[in-house]
């Protein structure tokens, strides 16, 4: 008899971007990558006076998804911030293109997609100041805060260069 998954499980699964988390080499990129091949057809779906607010909508809902699921991969990694985590790229790229204009995802899907990852996966990496005080919130918030700024700062970064 085939044994259903826990909720535990399931957690730990959506933590990792539904195994995105355990591609090599670099599963953040990775999460980021999945995150951004799902945004370009929401761009071209959603009508254009609703695609800020349906990113606006996926930010808080993967915002709140990984709150809910990083505990659980946490403890089965045992670490803090486990590299299978993806959840938080994935958010910090809904919450970078939250911040563009829907006109601006429509119009030019493509490059605004692209410099959107580029900037996130930058800012993520090198994680300027003041994004690094942020990853020292307690449990899943100080793995979920810094990729939130480092997506807003490469919505703006988007903002700036598009425009």
């Amino acid at each position: 008899m085939a044994s259903t998954p826990s909720g535990q499980h399931i957690a730990q699964w959506l933590a990792c971007g539904a195994g995105l988390g355990h591609l090599r080499p670099g599963p953040g990129t990775w999460g980021s990558l999945g995150a951004i091949l799902l945004a370009v057809p929401i761009c071209f779906l959603v009508p254009v006076d609703y695609v800020q607010a349906t990113f606006a909508a996926l930010a808080v809902f993967s915002l709140l998804l990984g709150l809910w699921s990083i505990p659980a991969a946490q403890e089965r990694f045992e670490r803090l911030d486990p590299s299978q985590v993806v959840i938080d790229e994935i958010h910090g790229i809904w919450l970078a293109l939250a911040l563009i204009p829907g006109y601006l995802l429509n119009d030019r899907t493509v490059m605004v997609c692209l410099i959107g990852f580029v900037g996130f996966r930058l800012f993520d990496i090198c994680k300027p100041w003041p994004i690094p005080i942020l990853e020292r919130a307690p449990g899943a918030w100080g793995v979920m805060l810094d990729d939130s700024l480092a997506g807003i700062i490469a919505g703006l970064a988007v903002l700036v260069l598009v425009q």
